[in-house]
């Protein structure tokens, strides 16, 4: 169950008032930039920014990765590009850094003071992972399995992600990913990857695979996919992928169960489904130890946004105009802290797919931001930003009225 909660939190320095365009004068007022801080922009309307994953790297400079998207990606000629940004005055102002052709909905992270780049080679395609050894000027090209061709396609089938965090635990690290037999939208098949973490990375030989489990709509009505895993840590030491539920109703994850040796994924319908704050959509969970819970930002829609939706007909996996901070110490009973960003404008504002990192006391975050004057909906960002929530273990006393 959801805990139920008493009041109305807005962080101060992120929290967004939307205004809209208006004249004066004769004049017109520019939109009103996005909150936070503008990483990149659209390079033109019908192109889209996608997949937003942030790293700290040894020397403190922050990298940022996104993809692009949507009917302008190959007019632009950056179709199946990934193009990453530095940051070297913790996230103040960026520089562009590379640009990578055949890397889509890919992860940032380091092993072994060396980058690596997880995801595939371009929409359901090949599961692949280069290497950097240069902080992101230049990136390794996985031509076989021996290079970083993890798993190859065979015809329509082929993998899926976004950009999920990888774990670490019993000596191996983890990545969910998931297998679709076709191109089509939500025929996800649950799969967990995990390699020795003194292994070679680049190697296919290096990773197990774990069974391909399906999603049974069956399970529950009205609930139709899953899509998008974390693998995390439970307290009890239990490997986990806690995948997004596609459900117009929100807020349901499912808690899928992964052996030690990471061969074997299982999953109980009648107890393995959970209410965690805008799981329709897709969010990032990370362990703190100090504060010792789990951390998520995701899309939640308090009540009065879901009441919203409803009367304007909108879908609620569409409703991405709230960010919410949310926490638990169990991974089964979460509670909302503060809103990170917002919008009124639930059709056309979106602050979704967050990846984001603890630096010290606080949170940074990359983020998909559709914002301002543009004619598609939220979903179709045209930003990338940045935000950091300060001081974010101090924000546990406090709660997100439902």
């Amino acid at each position: 169950m959801y805990k139920p909660t008493h009041q109305i939190f807005r962080s101060g320095l992120l929290t967004l008032l939307i205004l809209c365009v208006h004249f004066s004068n004769g004049q017109t007022v520019p939109p009103p930039v996005p909150p936070g801080i503008v990483i990149t922009r659209a390079p033109s309307e019908q192109t889209y920014l996608g997949s937003p994953s942030i790293v700290i790297l040894p020397s403190g400079d922050y990298l940022v990765s996104h993809d692009f998207f949507g009917p302008g990606a190959t007019k632009d000629g950056v179709a199946g590009h990934t193009r990453y940004f530095i940051s070297s005055d913790k996230g103040r102002t960026w520089q562009p850094r590379s640009m990578v052709k055949g890397m889509y909905w890919s992860k940032l992270f380091l092993h072994l003071g060396s980058l690596y780049a997880f995801g595939t080679r371009g929409g359901v395609n090949d599961c692949v992972i280069r290497r950097s050894d240069d902080e992101g000027r230049t990136w390794t090209n996985p031509t076989d399995e021996q290079h970083g061709l993890l798993l190859r396609k065979q015809g329509d089938t082929g993998y899926h992600c976004a950009p999920m965090p990888m774990a670490y635990a019993h000596g191996r690290i983890w990545r969910a990913m998931e297998y679709t037999p076709d191109k089509g939208w939500g025929k996800f098949r649950s799969v967990m990857m995990s390699a020795d973490t003194a292994s070679d990375l680049l190697d296919a030989r290096s990773w197990q695979v774990s069974n391909r489990l399906d999603f049974d709509t069956g399970w529950h009505r009205g609930y139709e996919a899953w899509l998008e895993g974390n693998a995390v840590t439970g307290p009890d030491g239990q490997m986990y992928n806690i995948l997004r539920v596609h459900y117009q109703g929100d807020d349901v994850a499912a808690v899928v169960r992964v052996s030690q040796d990471g061969l074997t994924q299982s999953f109980d319908p009648a107890s393995d489904f959970i209410t965690l704050p805008g799981a329709c959509k897709k969010f990032v969970i990370r362990y703190d130890p100090v504060t010792r819970r789990y951390w998520t930002l995701s899309n939640y829609a308090p009540e009065a946004e879901k009441q919203k939706a409803r009367s304007l007909g909108h879908r609620l996996e569409r409703a991405r105009n709230t960010l919410v901070l949310s926490s638990s110490t169990d991974l089964r009973l979460w509670t909302s802290h503060t809103i990170v960003a917002y919008s009124s404008d639930i059709r056309q504002h979106g602050f979704q797919y967050a990846d984001w990192q603890f630096d010290g006391k606080d949170i940074i975050a990359a983020v998909r931001t559709a914002f301002g004057v543009k004619t598609h909906g939220s979903h179709d960002a045209n930003h990338i930003t940045f935000h950091r929530l300060r001081n974010f273990r101090k924000l546990t006393g406090r709660d997100i009225q439902p």
